[in-house]
């Protein structure tokens, strides 16, 4: 395909842009993936850089994604510069279009990409902002293996039989590689699923020959397994870690440390019996056990020695450890006494069915579709001194005479999170409802908004064929979608018009990733920002600096502190300077946000949404620049294009809280600096609750 052919097919479809930027990677056409991959090998040498390759055995959902998050907090608080990345051997192209039941939660990343949930957990961890390339599948390698297949003989390949080993394997090692360009010192790399997969196979082979290729003391392996205690007999079993480790070695991966994962604590004498049965020094198995907090696991692990031993492996120099404002956190999460109850109303919580006196009820028991915005809460509520009790509620709970009461009543504040799909949206417009009149504090996030906008059109303003183009039918032609598809909107990362159709495929067409929003003075969203990072100077998180974190507000008028990165495009300095000066003349404050959403606030009806009616009125309290942008192939001087105002957040004028934004404000909370959208929702609730 010719560059104009690539840029033609890019234009059409622009969400598969950042997929060939891998075929564009490294070097250029001149040279091949292996070349390439030297040339990274000869940077990583040359830098020194170090690699850490985390495995897990016996069981899925271990903790491995949390356990290399620790560490990886622990090197940082030495001074080292730590990156990680998820490697994910499932088919799919990417976790956007995967069931969040089976899944979990789609973490979504500066870049745009749409993640595993465990990035979530290294960037809360180690309170970064990840590059892109941080995680990729079996589906992404083997497509990008296909598309350089397809040039045939004019291409990379010319005509070879293509093999998993060398081109999917050089494929995996390239991606990992690639990392080597944002300059990390330690590049932590998690290896999706269990050893012995058939899928995982052709990561495990990259990995031990990406190992062969580095200095010995560049790579180091962890593997973490699964101790069960059976409590017949009183024993904690290693035989299945055993057994783990042989299959590991059978992949051609020695680990060089083990770590456990037990409900108990691991004894001396059963780590002495892992060590001399999977041959390693008894001073390489660490365990990691099952913790009141997830955020008390890097004190646990320290405690250990972990990451001495780590360094003494990598031949590091083994710096103080200092996460003095982690224990602070976890000292003050575990000190909570007094509450504020958040009901979650929401479409991804999986159900059980337990006996229960009176009769059978439904038990929630799956969280991770939600996990940033449980943690998010749980941030906030800390900074508050309240320890936020999470009622999780499918809609269907709110079903039947007196359920919306019985479930919703005891809750000081109701979030609707994001979602997809025409189910269960009746009844949690009539968990809005029921805030918005009670006047108890309300937070829509995305779906949550457009929930709320609907609700408010239909009961309010008194049109009651109110609805998005989402949920619909096809065929009603007396509907208004106050809630319309989203066909241009302008991307601050590439500076161009992003187009969009109808009939585009599902996977990786939303506007994605971090953009900009203006926040109008006066509002309740612009108080929950700026009293935040007033609250920060004061008492002096902004800069309060030591070897592990560093609070520092997020920027209130930089309009390009984010998008200068390595991985951004240059804004034009014209847009750049008249996007800031704008912001400053009306008193408004710039903070950037990650998006995932297809469908927006309907212009049109933005007038009807924002004139008093029944004696309250929506306020837009945030919105996109209007910044004007280019086609990505127009010549010089041809005129500029206008794309439409996007609405990011809108509130209630009279209500105490009730408000919603379009883009997702728990992939940027942090435990040490929660975001003020949340800060502010919980501290409603908490005032809502006094006044009871």
């Amino acid at each position: 395909m010719s560059q104009a052919g690539n840029d033609s097919w890019t234009r059409m479809h622009p969400a598969a842009a950042a997929k060939r930027g891998v075929r564009r990677a490294g070097h250029g056409p001149d040279k091949n993936i292996s070349n390439e991959n030297q040339d990274y090998l000869e940077m990583a040498r040359t830098n020194d850089l170090k690699f850490i390759f985390i495995t897990g055995g016996v069981i899925s959902s271990l903790g491995k994604g949390v356990a290399g998050a620790a560490l990886g907090c622990l090197l940082k608080s030495m001074g080292y510069t730590v990156s990680m990345q998820k490697l994910d051997p499932y088919l799919n192209t990417d976790a956007g279009t995967m069931n969040p039941l089976q899944h979990g939660e789609v973490y979504v990343t500066d870049d745009g990409s749409e993640t595993d949930m465990d990035l979530g957990h290294y960037e809360r961890f180690l309170d970064v902002h990840l590059p892109p390339n941080s995680c990729f599948t079996s589906g992404y390698v083997y497509s990008s293996v296909f598309e350089r297949e397809r040039e045939g003989t004019e291409g990379e390949y010319r005509g070879k039989t293509i093999q998993i080993v060398p081109h999917v394997t050089d494929m995996i090692k390239h991606m990992i590689l690639r990392q080597v360009l944002y300059r990390a010192q330690i590049i932590m790399v998690e290896i999706g699923g269990t050893v012995g997969d058939i899928e995982g196979l052709p990561f495990l082979e990259a990995v031990q020959e990406l190992r062969g290729d580095l200095p010995a003391s560049n790579s180091l392996s962890i593997h973490l397994t699964f101790l069960p205690y059976l409590k017949s007999s009183g024993e904690t079993k290693t035989k299945p870690t055993q057994h783990s480790v042989k299959e590991l070695r059978g992949a051609g991966l020695r680990p060089d440390i083990i770590v456990c994962r037990s409900d108990e604590e691991v004894t001396e004498d059963t780590r002495r019996k892992i060590a001399r049965t999977c041959g390693l020094p008894f001073d390489c198995v660490f365990e990691s056990r099952h913790l009141e907090h997830v955020y008390m696991l890097p004190e646990h692990l320290a405690d250990q020695a972990l990451p001495e031993k780590v360094c003494e492996i990598l031949k590091l120099s083994q710096e103080p450890i200092d996460i003095a404002p982690m224990k602070e956190f976890t000292a003050a999460l575990k000190s909570l006494t007094e509450t504020v109850t958040i009901a979650v109303v929401g479409k991804y919580v999986d159900q059980e069915h337990s006996k229960a006196s009176g009769g059978v009820r439904k038990r929630n028991t799956y969280y991770e579709s939600y996990k940033s915005v449980t943690e998010a809460l749980t941030h906030a509520g800390v900074r508050l001194g309240r320890k936020v009790e999470i009622v999780h509620l499918e809609a269907d709970d709110l079903a039947g005479p007196g359920a919306m009461e019985r479930e919703l009543g005891p809750c000081d504040g109701i979030l609707v999170p994001g979602g997809f799909g025409e189910r269960g949206t009746e009844l949690m417009m009539d968990a809005i409802g029921s805030a918005r009149t009670g006047g108890k504090p309300f937070f829509g996030i995305c779906f949550g908004l457009h929930l709320a906008i609907i609700e408010y059109a239909r009961n309010v303003l008194g049109r009651p064929t109110a609805t998005s183009e989402e949920l619909r039918p096809k065929l009603a032609p007396d509907a208004q979608d106050f809630i319309y598809f989203m066909e241009s909107w302008f991307s601050y990362r590439s500076a161009s018009l992003v187009r969009r159709e109808r009939d585009d495929d599902i996977g990786g067409t939303m506007r994605l990733g971090l953009q900009p929003c203006f926040l109008n003075p006066g509002t309740r969203a612009f108080d929950a920002y700026h009293g935040l990072h007033k609250l920060a100077r004061r008492r002096g998180w902004e800069t309060r600096r030591t070897s592990s974190y560093v609070y520092k507000a997020p920027p209130l008028t930089e309009a390009n502190e984010f998008f200068s990165s390595a991985f951004s495009k240059a804004l034009d300095p014209e847009d750049l300077d008249d996007l800031a000066e704008r912001a400053a003349r009306a008193g408004r404050m710039t903070v950037y946000e990650r998006h995932r959403h297809r469908y927006e606030i309907n212009p049109i009806y933005h007038e009807a949404l924002t004139a008093e009616t029944g004696g309250d009125r929506f306020v837009i309290s945030g919105e996109a620049p209007d910044m004007p942008g280019r086609e990505p192939d127009a010549p010089a001087g041809t005129p500029k294009l206008m794309p439409p105002r996007i609405v990011e957040i809108m509130e209630l004028e009279k209500h105490p809280w009730f408000l919603g934004c379009q883009f997702h404000p728990e992939f940027l909370s942090r435990p040490l600096k929660p975001h003020p959208l949340f800060h502010g929702f919980v501290k409603a609730a908490v005032e809502f609750k006094a006044k009871r």
